[in-house]
Parts: C-alpha cells; sequence; structure tokens
C-alpha cells in the first residue's frame, strides 16, 4: 500500500516517470490489485503513452471491471484515435455506472460526435446534463453538436 499511495503522489506532483516506477513496483507485490493498474495506467495517460496506459487499463477492466477503469479505458483508445473501441468502453461503462456518473456520457458524447453521429451524441450531452445540470462544459458541448447538426 505504501508503494501504491507513493506512485498516486508522485503522479499528483508531476512525477510521471517516477509515478510508473513506483507502480511497477507496487504491482511486483500485489499483480491483482485494479486499482494498482488503474492508477499506473492514469500515469501512463499523463505523459501520453496511450498503448502503455490502454493495457494497464485493460489490466483493471479484467480484473475489476469497473465503470471507472473502462471509462478510462475508453478515455485511452480516445485519444490513440481507436474512436468505435472508445465508444464500446464507454457502453460498458455506462452499463455498469451505479453512480450516475455524467462524465462518461460526456465522453461517449465528445467520441460520437467525433465519428459524425451528432444525434447520438446529443442524446449523452443530454443525459450528463439532466445528471449534472450546473456543469458548463456538458452544456456547450451540447451546443457544439447542435452546430453541427445545422451545418
Amino acid at each position: 500500500m505504501c508503494r501504491y499511495n507513493l506512485g498516486i503522489n508522485y503522479r499528483r506532483l508531476g512525477e510521471l516517470q517516477q509515478s510508473i516506477v513506483t507502480l511497477k513496483d507496487a504491482l511486483l507485490l500485489q499483480a491483482d490489485k485494479a486499482s494498482l493498474h488503474n492508477n499506473l495506467g492514469l500515469s501512463y495517460f499523463e505523459m501520453e503513452e496511450m498503448s502503455e496506459a490502454i493495457s494497464a487499463f485493460k489490466k483493471a477492466c479484467d480484473l475489476e471491471g469497473s465503470s471507472v477503469h473502462f471509462n478510462n479505458c475508453g478515455l485511452a483508445k480516445f485519444h490513440d484515435k481507436q474512436t468505435q473501441a472508445a465508444i464500446e468502453d464507454f457502453e460498458k461503462a455506462i452499463q455498469l455506472n451505479s453512480s450516475g456518473d455524467p462524465t462518461i456520457y460526456f465522453n461517449k458524447g465528445n467520441a460520437l460526435l467525433h465519428m459524425g453521429q451528432v444525434q447520438k451524441a446529443i442524446e449523452d450531452y443530454n443525459h450528463a446534463t439532466k445528471i449534472a445540470p450546473q456543469n458548463p462544459k456538458y452544456h456547450h458541448a451540447k451546443g457544439i453538436a447542435y452546430e453541427n447538426l445545422a451545418s
């Protein structure tokens, strides 16, 4: 746990390489901990090493399969230009989303908009704004989607 927490704190401090080394050391001691793989994926994601991030997030999904892990994997795939695969991960995250996290709908909406599936994107933005009506970025994204419908 010490290495796990230390790795997370290194990431928070922006010391991403040290975070990765520390989290990998922790995985040598406890390779079956999904949150370790997830946090390793977050560090790789911040370093923009998407293939490594995807690999770590997939391992977290295989071990635990939480909405957070699928959402993170979807984000990494989206940034790696694997948009359809990202949408599939976001859909799995939505199925597992018992907490009502609007971010997953927002992320899926962004991927759909990127693929030109504007009406479907609007539906996901509507879900996000219904859950969190105070979040301006959800409304902004929905506005951009509507602009795309008009053009």
